[in-house]
């Protein structure tokens, strides 16, 4: 970006930004997940920057990498690998049920980093919060690990964040399972209990956190939402992931009450 306008990148020059026009056959999906990347960090998730803008006729999500630095106005990649390439999985079988890695692997993996504990805790909120906002397609590819300062290595900030349920066409099947379930409207708590036993992960943890995002997430969405509306970004999609969510609380309320 010079003087707010986007660049090509010349000579080998790092790019900064992610363009992500609007796609011919999935309406609305640019605020789709700017409205999830928004919600995210609202509640406290580190989700990548984004902002929607438009050229012409076509309206575009501008996405800030989380793998650059900039100084004294000379760009530097940050290595970065995603779960499947530090797996050692190929990127073609990034869901579970096709080869890819499982949360079991991803909490493990994740017992390696520079602070474990903290990223464990950062996986189990985006677990949560991908349930609770119907992403289906959270697959090993769209979790990475960033090699920052060469010393360093901790989890990413969150990308490709998209409530798919909200595409009729698009499977109903999470891309990880929850304990042995792949169908997130057949998760029940013994599936969630189920997966903190496998990633060794404490259950009353992840209660408080499936029971503080069920409170904060519906105002926040409500907030953001008319933050889009204000900006003129207003698109019917947002009321149809605010449905899927409002539908998930619910669940996830029930399953928590004694």
């Amino acid at each position: 970006m010079i003087d707010n306008q986007v660049a090509f990148p010349a000579e080998g020059c790092p790019t900064t930004h992610i363009l992500k026009p609007e796609p011919l056959y999935y309406p609305g999906l640019v605020q789709n997940e700017y409205f999830c990347l928004q919600l995210a960090r609202s509640i406290g998730l580190p989700a990548v920057h984004a902002m929607i803008r438009k050229a012409q006729d076509t309206i575009y999500l501008l996405i800030e990498r989380y793998d650059r630095a900039i100084e004294n106005n000379h760009i530097r990649r940050i290595h970065q690998e995603d779960f499947c390439q530090a797996l050692g999985i190929v990127s073609i079988n990034k869901y579970q049920n096709e080869g890819g890695p499982g949360f079991d692997a991803c909490f493990d993996l994740l017992n390696r980093t520079t602070y474990p504990a903290q990223d464990r805790n950062v996986l189990a909120e985006i677990a949560v919060f991908n349930y609770l906002i119907g992403n289906m397609d959270a697959h090993g590819k769209n979790f990475s690990l960033l090699h920052a300062n060469n010393t360093v290595l901790k989890l990413a900030s969150f990308y490709d964040l998209v409530s798919t349920r909200v595409y009729a066409d698009l499977t109903t099947k999470m891309a990880m399972k929850i304990g042995s379930q792949y169908q997130a409207d057949s998760v029940l708590q013994s599936h969630w209990q189920n997966l903190c036993e496998k990633c060794s992960y404490r259950w009353p943890a992840l209660q408080e956190i499936m029971h503080r995002q069920c409170v904060v997430i519906l105002p926040a969405a409500q907030q953001i939402a008319e933050q889009i509306q204000q900006a003129g970004w207003q698109h019917a999609i947002v009321a149809d992931i605010i449905k899927v969510i409002e539908k998930n609380v619910q669940r996830v309320l029930r399953m928590l009450t004694p």
